[in-house]
């Protein structure tokens, strides 16, 4: 965890000074927020039985950046959720979630580079029982990332053809 929080930041940062001047042809925006929430919990674990209840306390603060210019757009979102339980502090825990989302114009408005990756919670069977904002039971980190180059070929002014390639890990 501590690693990836490491490489994250550093690769926000690295984004920030590449992207720091501002060009005439290029939008840039960059935003900060933060969620602060208090849930009581009557169930934490979601068992049938021996449940426990708790108090829990979320804070998450998340920056967004956006970089568009004439070849490049850029989307980049990265959450850090921390989450403080009352009477279990021993789930007291860290978890991120980020979002990557680029695409590049290779050659004159005909061959394209898409690159997506997410990383998040989901559940690890799907058949059990998961709460709406659970992230104690049945959830593990996921992490899924797309490269799909492809060509945009026009053969009349309202007919494209359009060839893909989808690379998915």
């Amino acid at each position: 965890m501590k690693k990836l929080s490491l490489a994250l930041f550093f690769l926000l940062t690295s984004v920030l000074c590449a992207f720091s001047v501002k060009s005439a042809l290029a939008d840039f925006t960059l935003t900060p927020s933060l969620m602060v929430r208090e849930e009581f919990n009557d169930n934490i674990y979601l068992t049938a039985d021996h449940e426990e209840d708790d108090l829990i306390t979320t804070i998450s603060p998340s920056l967004k950046l956006n970089y568009e210019a004439k070849l490049v757009t850029l989307s980049l979102d990265y959450s850090l959720l921390t989450t403080f339980y009352v009477h279990n502090s021993k789930e007291n825990d860290i978890y991120h979630r980020a979002d990557l989302d680029a695409l590049s114009n290779l050659y004159k408005d005909i061959v394209f580079l898409h690159i997506t990756d997410t990383y998040s919670r989901v559940p690890i069977d799907e058949k059990r029982p998961t709460g709406l904002d659970s992230i104690l039971s049945n959830m593990t980190d996921t992490n899924t990332f797309e490269v799909n180059p492809y060509i945009v070929y026009p053969l009349t002014p309202t007919l494209q053809l359009r060839a893909d390639y989808i690379y998915e890990n």
